[in-house]
């Protein structure tokens, strides 16, 4: 399993116009000259309607050197789906008139697509204002209409590979496997064995008592290569749902999979991350002791 922290994010935002809609304007004849007194500025009945689309990368990098920490090559990524959200400002004139209750409107638009950082949301809010503005004033269509802009944004999470916690938490896992598979011994089908010797009561966390089986017949197959076990010859595993199967390969299988049972889904309680990429925000205490502990007793070896 390899354990990542984050290092670093990025953050870039463009803002681009789009094309304006003209509403149709169902006011009588009679009242026509009058509207279009109304209408005289650009801004009149306009409003602004904001597109956004937030867009979510990870990097992973690993590092090749352990004298120089620049030397990181991203090895993948990974994007999630786009988070797209469409807003209105009823009347573009508010950009002037009620300048902080649209900034106040903007930044809840920005927490809703979990943009946290307050230098992001400050830097956003006052593009899309200014851009806003410049569109309000350039548009020269008369009459009621909606003004649109498109706002394009991206995080980039920056995640290094963390020898540390890999290895340390590497070690914990198969640790906690290896107490948790039970070995089986295989018995010929002819062999005369004690029928009490099948199975075994063990007590499982909760105080829950659970028989797994102590004995295979050597004509079982394995449910992963669907070869027979062999008496004499195979180490058998048995996982806590009680099926059995070759140790390498349910070991290969917790390994590469998640921890779970290829016959019946049964899940150990062991943390597994996607594609086996865990993310923490930084190497646990007891990770950090441990690599002390160990410095000190080298230095103790070597005076």
């Amino acid at each position: 399993m390899e354990i990542y922290h984050e290092s670093d994010q990025g953050f870039f935002c463009d803002i681009k116009p789009l094309i304006t809609t003209e509403l149709v304007d169902h006011h009588p004849d009679h009242d026509h000259d009058h509207q279009n007194e109304k209408s005289s500025s650009p801004h009149d009945r306009a409003k602004l309607e904001i597109n956004f689309t937030l867009f979510v990368y990870t990097k992973y990098y690993v590092n090749l050197s352990e004298e120089d920490e620049t030397q990181s090559i991203a090895i993948c990524q990974h994007e999630e789906p786009a988070i797209t959200a469409t807003h209105t400002i009823d009347d573009v004139r508010s950009l002037d008139t009620e300048l902080d209750v649209v900034k106040i409107f903007l930044s809840e638009q920005l927490y809703q697509l979990k943009i946290d950082d307050d230098e992001w949301h400050d830097s956003v809010v006052e593009d899309i204002i200014k851009r806003g503005h410049e569109i309000g004033k350039s548009d020269s269509k008369k009459g009621p209409k909606i003004l649109r802009l498109r706002v394009d944004m991206s995080i980039t999470h920056i995640l290094e590979l963390c020898d540390i916690c890999s290895d340390k938490t590497v070690l914990e896992r198969d640790a906690l496997l290896k107490k948790m598979l039970k070995r089986t011994r295989v018995v010929a089908n002819d062999e005369q064995h004690d029928e009490n010797e099948e199975e075994e009561e063990e007590e499982e966390e909760g105080g829950r008592e659970e028989k797994r089986p102590r004995v295979v017949r050597e004509n079982e197959l394995c449910p992963i290569c669907m070869e027979e076990f062999i008496a004499g010859w195979d180490e058998v595993t048995c996982m806590p749902c009680s099926h059995p199967f070759h140790e390498k390969c349910i070991g290969g299988w917790l390994r590469e999979n998640q921890h779970n049972c290829p016959v019946c889904r049964f899940k150990l309680p062991i943390e597994h991350g996607s594609q086996g990429k865990v993310v923490v925000d930084e190497c646990p205490n007891w990770l950090i002791s441990s690599d002390h502990e160990n410095e000190n007793e080298n230095e103790n070896e070597n005076e």
